[in-house]
């Protein structure tokens, strides 16, 4: 099983989920990349509606692979996939799902036809999920899924 780290960016520094500081946002991620083979990222400023962390995530994508949870669709979105930068819809605000590579869902009419990445934080979602979608597991563990994403 593959692990992944859920982390905030905010101010270009990196925040655990209780907005408690780690630390500068590349130097954190060189350290991580040790361990981990990906990034999920909430991004404070996508979400007040600004693009400018830009060049953060050219040097992130250097060290280790990064998917960014997107909570407002804004114009320029693609700029992050010119940096490899993995979109995560996240559905009722997701419209262009040909943008994204992943979806978060906690209920399974929340699927999309397009998207193979399925991130869930519920565990009794995984079983219903296994034999189409690739499954991240968010905040928990299951040896059957393809990444744990640790928070």
């Amino acid at each position: 099983m593959k692990l992944g780290k859920y982390v905030i960016l905010k101010d270009k520094q990196f925040y655990t989920v209780d907005m408690r500081l780690i630390g500068n946002a590349v130097e954190v991620t060189r350290e991580l990349a040790n361990t981990y083979n990906l990034l999920h990222i909430r991004d404070r400023d996508l979400d007040r509606g600004i693009i400018k962390n830009l060049d953060i995530y050219d040097k992130l994508t250097y060290y280790i692979n990064v998917q960014v949870e997107i909570h407002r669709e804004l114009q320029g979105l693609e700029k992050l996939l010119e940096f490899q930068v993995r979109l995560v819809a996240i559905p009722g605000i997701a419209s262009k799902y040909s943008l994204y590579k992943a979806i978060m869902i906690d209920r399974y009419d929340q699927l999309v036809d397009n998207i193979r990445d399925v991130i869930v934080s519920d565990p009794a979602l995984v079983d219903g999920l296994l034999s189409k979608y690739r499954v991240m597991a968010l905040g928990f563990r299951d040896r059957r899924v393809f990444l744990a994403i640790d928070m």
